[in-house]
């Protein structure tokens, strides 16, 4: 009886077969229980992903059962009807955001990173909002073309590594 290694030498096809299988099931094995690949689709996180680029998104269950966002992480989080959306955090648990004048406003002092998205928000002013204990306060870095809000931790899907 010949092995599968003896199989395999007959042809050179059968071999190269072989191989891409052989790694494409290494990278299955490795990659798709940890990551996923997700598409970005729409304008709301440009300059810092633009739109139809790939993304690499490391899923939450493979971050450790403590880990939270942390202010500044770009995440996918599900939106109330099932969409999945890709934010980046502003606001954490006992944050006050208040949207005033088209700025966003933490505890009190207009939020000033500009590395992290530019543009005036399009909303109306509200009286400062409190992020609830496991939940996150996102919005998309081009402000005016996205939507904002509190998400509970638990909807988050994962976190973005690579775009």
């Amino acid at each position: 009886m010949k092995t599968v290694l003896e199989y395999l030498r007959t042809t050179k096809v059968r071999a190269s077969i072989a191989i891409v299988c052989f790694v494409s099931i290494g990278f299955i094995a490795t990659f798709g229980p940890h990551y996923q690949l997700l598409y970005s689709d729409g304008g709301s996180m440009e300059d810092t992903i633009q739109d139809g680029r790939w993304i690499v998104m490391k899923k939450r269950y493979s971050l450790g059962s403590t880990w939270k966002p942390v202010k500044y992480d770009i995440v996918a989080v599900y939106a109330g009807d099932g969409d999945l959306l890709i934010k980046r955090v502003l606001g954490l648990p006992g944050d006050a955001i208040e949207l005033r004048d088209g700025y966003i406003f933490i505890n009190g002092k207009k939020e000033a990173n500009h590395n992290y998205g530019s543009g005036k928000i399009q909303s109306v002013d509200n009286l400062p909002q409190i992020v609830s204990e496991d939940y996150i306060w996102v919005i998309g870095d081009n402000r005016n073309e996205s939507m904002y809000g509190m998400y509970p931790v638990k909807r988050v899907k994962g976190k973005i590594i690579s775009w």
